[in-house]
């Protein structure tokens, strides 16, 4: 005779992942009734928890949803709304915490029945040669109907198994930089001055990254503290992303043979690293110059007599970037390597 396992039984709710050491045996451990939900949600934030939750309550198998992005930019929200919308639909959620993960907690998974399974920071506690043991269990009907939800920092971490394959994560969803609408839709919600959401939105236009967290920090800050400017609580919060630029000043360029090359000193603007799709970059801004001819070189930029009037902007992939620090930078391209130091010019 069949026994059903308890663990399928379980009444909607949030549960996460628990160890009997003694009989080895995984069990379910009642968390939250569901998680807490903002006043409002900005940006597109329902728009696609609806549609991914959805496809997954009208299909007959499991299904995958990966939230990828930088910390702060809404992965995790999207998440709690949509294992909301399935508790409300007869789910229940199995967070996957601060546990050990092996081949049985794959098989506990793997028997929860009807289940949405948050699996937060997938890469920090799924290594890559867990993630391939995962890859059954994420297609897998028998156990029941389940919606994996993995959310993650860099879709590098996550093993190519994964990617670009869904039939097994059916979705993939990338957090970057906060739309700019949201901004103003924020500030006339919390009654911003107009003085300081125009001051956010030139902030916004000239950073690489800007979070949700990011903005409700800085109005936050600004409904307590409403004679500060911008600059001025940025100079105390806890977002050097946001900082502003640096300026550095190319002073050395050489050709893959060591030769010092001729060229004319520029000072370029520079925007520290931020995440776009997933690929690191160094981006700059080099005022008043621009190229004069088309090049197969990295990010198009060669030094010596290829520059003429007009700004451009470059981007230099994290892999080719050979030293950084706060004061220096080195780029090594496919015909040329570029020493960049900072500057206190204007």
């Amino acid at each position: 005779m069949y026994i059903l396992d308890p663990n399928v039984l379980k009444p909607p709710m949030v549960y996460k992942i628990g160890y009997d050491t003694m009989n080895k045996v995984h069990y379910l451990i009642e968390d939250i009734p569901r998680f807490n939900e903002p006043v409002k949600y900005y940006g597109n934030i329902v728009k696609y928890s609806d549609h991914f939750f959805n496809t997954f309550n009208v299909s007959k198998g499991s299904m995958g949803v990966m939230l990828v992005g930088a910390a702060g930019t809404g992965k995790t929200l999207m998440s709690e709304r949509i294992a909301n919308l399935a508790l409300s639909n007869g789910y229940k959620v199995v967070k996957v915490v601060n546990i050990k993960v092996d081949i049985a907690l794959i098989d506990f998974i793997d028997s929860l029945g009807d289940t949405v399974v948050l699996l937060d920071e997938f890469a920090k506690n799924f290594y890559h040669d867990m993630q391939n043991k995962m890859l059954t269990t994420l297609s897998n009907d028998s156990g029941g109907k389940k919606l994996f939800i993995i959310t993650e920092n860099s879709k590098s971490m996550i093993s190519p198994l994964i990617r670009n394959r869904p039939g097994r994560v059916r979705y993939r969803l990338y957090f970057g930089k906060l739309e700019k609408d949201v901004i103003s839709e924020y500030c006339i919600d919390y009654h911003v001055k107009n003085t300081f959401t125009n001051e956010l939105l030139e902030l916004y236009d000239g950073s690489a990254t800007f979070s949700f967290d990011h903005l409700q920090a800085l109005v936050s800050e600004h409904l307590m503290y409403p004679n500060y400017t911008v600059k001025e609580l940025i100079g105390i919060l806890n977002l050097d992303i946001l900082g502003g630029t640096k300026k550095y000043k190319l002073v050395e360029v050489e050709d893959l043979d060591g030769n010092m090359l001729d060229f004319t000193p520029h000072s370029i603007d520079y925007v520290e690293w931020f995440t776009d799709n997933d690929e690191n970059y160094y981006y700059v801004n080099i005022k008043n110059k621009k190229l004069k001819e088309d090049s197969d070189d990295i990010s198009n930029s060669r030094p010596n007599n290829i520059f003429s009037s007009g700004p451009i902007s470059i981007s230099y992939s994290k892999k080719n970037v050979k030293y950084s620090d706060d004061k220096e930078f080195i780029v090594e391209t496919k015909k040329y390597k570029l020493k960049y130091v900072l500057t206190e010019d204007k």
